[in-house]
């Protein structure tokens, strides 16, 4: 008798025990629906950087810098941890900066921290690190000992690292009415400028440059041109033209508009087509007082197919996959262009209106820029790492870093309706917001929790009060 009521005396108290938690669970469940979602905030800079190992057992740290976003504005460094050439108070947009360092061979990791800040009054502090191996060592050089005399060898301070510079034809263009001859000395470490380089037609000081790339920018009247030799003093070293001949032929920049209102000549002799598509007259012309209605039999002056290299415009693009990248061009004209990898290899080229065309590098990671005459058209940086067995283009079996060998480039169709795929709507995927970075999906998932505890605690209650009590209680 006394066991049956404690049992039911138990049954009975913890019924109510679960009323009182689940109630109190409901209510929290409540209370949490009235708390807004905490917004992520969006206001970061992105930081990145890899490691290359140079000749001379030094590694260079490419880093890369860029705001988040150009909605409220560029990002304002306000504070920096390493030299890297870029320093505080420099405005930073979608694009970025980059800079670049030297470190001994060590193995280590590098951190680069920045720190930023917007007119609206956000602040930020971003990092990303470069792990070095130790690995990175000068080549070896076997130096062959003086033993013909009995004097001793003595020590010098000669180094025996070779510098790897290269010196490259970038392109010979049309730029704004003139012949632009450009070149590109690459591998030049920090510290160092190089001197005047001297070419075929004249000298050039350096202009400008960017990493260990250094930019000669000449510009020549009308003609033809082929650039047979070059070379620069770098440190001591003399440094040759690696790529004689690139470009040469016939240019024409001076626009058609400045044909007009000049005099029409009488030619003696019937006039001879070029290669160029120009005609050049085999006799010196005569003026002649004629009306301007000419005898059919004057040629008339007017240049036809002449090859030109329009002045490059943006837009460019740059697009990485595992072996390497693909540069597109959204032009609808003729564009030429120049690449280089830092510390690396680099190239140049023409691509047809709205063309494209793969460069493979073989592993070689770095910092990758795209010019198009003085004007930088992208910049990003090669992956580190990545699967071979990625989808990603297979390269021929050319030199790593010069552009596939292609009859017909593809390309890109203007009518052509891209198609997208749509969203599973029967599907739920949580869903975030860019603009506020509120996660709406996983605010609720606290909510929900606490209110299924309540109901369950209350379902519990009542089958616990239900149990004690016997059937005579229950009769009516």
């Amino acid at each position: 008798m006394n066991t049956g009521q404690s049992r039911k005396k138990w049954l009975r108290t913890s019924g109510n025990f679960a009323y009182i938690i689940g109630i109190a669970f409901l209510i929290a469940s409540l209370f949490t629906s009235l708390i807004p979602p905490s917004p992520v905030s969006a206001h970061h800079a992105n930081v990145s950087g890899s490691a290359i190992c140079q000749s001379n057992g030094t590694y260079l740290i490419s880093w890369s810098i860029s705001n988040w976003s150009d909605q409220n504005g560029p990002m304002t460094i306000t504070g920096i941890n390493r030299s890297i050439g870029v320093s505080v108070g420099t405005q930073v947009d979608v694009n970025g900066v980059s800079g670049s360092e030297t470190v001994s061979n060590q193995s280590a990791t590098i951190t680069l921290e920045v720190s930023g800040s917007w007119t609206n009054g956000n602040t930020t502090t971003n990092d990303a690190s470069v792990k070095l191996k130790g690995d990175c060592y000068p080549p070896a050089t076997n130096t062959p000992a003086n033993t013909a005399t009995n004097t001793p060898v003595t020590p010098t301070s000669t180094s025996t690292n070779v510098p790897n510079y290269q010196l490259n034809l970038s392109h010979i263009a049309c730029v704004d009415g003139k012949v632009e001859i450009h070149f590109v000395l690459l591998n030049v470490p920090d510290g160092i400028t190089p001197g005047t380089l001297t070419y075929t037609y004249g000298s050039i000081s350096p202009t400008k440059n960017t990493g260990n790339v250094w930019h000669y920018f000449d510009y020549q009247s009308d003609g033809f041109y082929n650039v047979t030799s070059a070379s620069v003093n770098v440190g001591g070293t003399i440094v040759t033209l690696h790529n004689p001949g690139t470009d040469s032929g016939t240019y024409n920049c001076i626009p058609d508009n400045n044909l007009t209102n000049t005099p029409t000549f009488t030619f003696t002799n019937t006039p001879s087509s070029t290669s160029t598509g120009t005609i050049n007259p085999t006799n010196t012309p005569t003026t002649t007082n004629a009306p301007t209605n000419m005898p059919s039999n004057t040629p008339t002056d007017t240049p036809t197919n002449t090859p030109t290299s329009p002045s490059v415009e943006d837009p460019f693009e740059l697009v990485f996959f595992c072996m390497g990248f693909r540069i597109i061009s959204l032009n609808n004209f003729e564009s030429s262009y120049a690449w280089s990898i830092n510390g690396g290899p680099s190239g140049t080229g023409i691509l047809p209106a709205l063309g494209f065309v793969d460069i493979y590098t073989d592993y070689y990671p770095g910092l990758v820029t795209l010019y198009a005459g003085e004007q930088l058209m992208e910049s990003g940086y090669l992956p580190a790492e990545c699967d071979e067995d990625e989808n990603t283009p297979t390269p021929p079996a050319t030199t790593p870093g010069t552009p596939r060998p292609s009859n017909t480039p593809t390309q890109r169709n203007p009518t052509e309706v891209v198609k997208t795929l749509l969203p599973d709507p029967n599907g739920t995927p949580e869903i975030l917001i860019p603009v506020t970075g509120v996660d709406l999906a996983g605010g609720n998932s606290a909510q929900s929790m606490l209110f299924s505890l309540g109901i369950g605690l209350l379902g519990l209650g009542l089958v616990l009060n239900g149990l004690s009590r016997n059937r005579k209680d229950m009769e009516i």
